[in-house]
């Protein structure tokens, strides 16, 4: 009769390895966290845009629009509006009143609010991300926690 598989081995083996789920959920995060929504929250525009150049995609880059935007001391700024979510709109006019305030995923133009960032689609998928940490989490204790660690790291 063939030996019978110990249950804790059996049971160690179910289930995707921590390791990779971590590396899901942290590449989730940075994707969709810190390079569209952190950088949509932290970006602050204040002023009319004086001259806008857009640039379409080529097989180097993806298309943005270069602006210059005049703030109320008569500072000129540059903003450049990128191909994702992060930014604002590629397409404004000139002469457009911009107003984005920090903290904030929508803006102002011309005085009217402007709340088209997706905030739900991202929630979801931040939402993927922390499930993939849970798991992971939930596999690794599975698997005997620190133990399972120290053995891994012996052998």
């Amino acid at each position: 009769m063939p030996p019978t598989p110990d249950a804790s081995a059996t049971r160690a083996q179910a289930g995707p390895n921590p390791w990779l789920l971590i590396c899901i959920a942290v590449y989730i995060s940075w994707g969709f966290g810190y390079e569209t929504v952190w950088l949509r929250l932290v970006t602050e525009i204040d002023g009319v845009i004086l001259s806008a150049q857009y640039h379409p995609a080529t097989s180097r880059e993806r298309a943005f629009t270069d602006y210059v935007v005049q703030d109320a001391k008569g500072e000129h700024n540059r903003y450049v509006a990128g191909p994702t979510d992060a930014s604002l709109p590629r397409d404004l006019p000139v002469g457009t009143r911009i107003q984005k305030k920090r903290w904030e995923l929508g803006y102002m133009r011309n005085g009217t609010r402007v709340d088209d960032f997706p905030v739900y689609f991202y929630m979801g998928v931040l939402g993927i991300a922390l499930g993939c940490l849970t798991w992971a989490v939930l596999q690794w204790l599975s698997r005997g926690g620190p133990s399972y660690a120290r053995a891994k790291d012996a052998s």
